[in-house]
C-alpha cells in the first residue's frame, strides 16, 4: 500500500526465517488473504495506491508488469495455498497443521493509530478466514523489524528511490527485513 504522498509504503512485512513465513506457500497464501481495497478505505479513506509489489509507480524502478504478477484478495486461492502447505481445517472452521493452530502474531507500533487500524483489519480478515491473530504493540516497529524480532509486523516505510531501497530491504547482507536468503536475489 502507498498513501497519496510520494514514497510512502504500508504493508504487512513476513520474516521469512520465522514459522510459519519460512513456508513460502503460507507467505503466499496470508497475501491472497488480505483485502488491501478495504484497508485503503477504512484507514486512508480511500486515497492511495494499491501496489502489488515494494515500489509505487511513482518510485524509480517501478515495472508496471508487477500488477499482473501481485497478490488480489481471493480466499480460494488462499486455501489452496495453505492445503498444499500441509494445514487444514478443524471442527471449529481454524487452520491447523499438525493439530496445531495456524497462529499469527502481528507487531505493530504503538505511536500510529493508522498502522494499528490496518493491523486490526488484517487480524479480523485473517480470523475470519480461520487463522487464530494476535497483535502485539510494540515501542518502536521498524527497530525491531530491522533487528528480526518479529514474525509479521504492519509498519511503514517512505523511500524515493526504488533501487537502492530494494537493496537494502532484500539483499541478504545489508537489511533483509524480511530475512530471506537467495543468492539469485542478491545477484540483481
Amino acid at each position: 500500500f502507498e498513501t497519496i504522498q510520494f514514497g510512502i509504503w504500508a504493508g504487512v512485512w513476513m520474516n521469512a526465517s520465522k514459522p510459519p513465513f519460512d513456508d513460502l506457500k503460507v507467505r503466499q497464501a496470508l497475501s491472497y488473504a488480505i483485502d488491501r481495497e478495504s484497508i485503503r478505505d477504512v484507514v486512508y479513506s480511500g486515497y492511495g495506491q494499491i501496489v502489488s509489489g515494494p515500489l509505487n509507480s511513482g518510485t524509480f524502478g517501478y515495472w508496471e508488469g508487477i500488477e499482473e504478477l501481485g497478490y488480489s484478495y481471493d480466499l480460494d486461492k488462499a486455501a489452496q495455498l495453505l492445503t498444499e502447505a500441509g494445514y487444514s481445517k478443524n471442527e471449529n472452521n481454524n487452520w491447523q497443521k499438525d493439530n496445531q493452530p495456524l497462529t499469527i502474531d502481528i507487531k505493530v507500533a504503538t505511536d500510529s493509530e493508522d498502522l494499528r487500524k490496518f493491523a486490526e483489519i488484517v487480524q479480523s480478515q485473517w480470523q475470519n478466514f480461520g487463522i487464530e491473530t494476535n497483535i502485539e504493540l510494540w515501542e518502536s516497529t521498524f527497530t525491531d523489524v530491522l533487528g528480526g524480532d518479529f514474525s509479521a509486523a504492519v509498519t511503514i516505510i517512505n523511500w524515493g528511490d526504488g533501487g537502492e531501497f530494494l537493496r537494502l530491504v532484500f539483499h541478504s547482507e545489508v537489511l533483509n527485513v524480511h530475512k530471506i536468503q537467495d543468492p539469485k536475489l542478491d545477484e540483481m
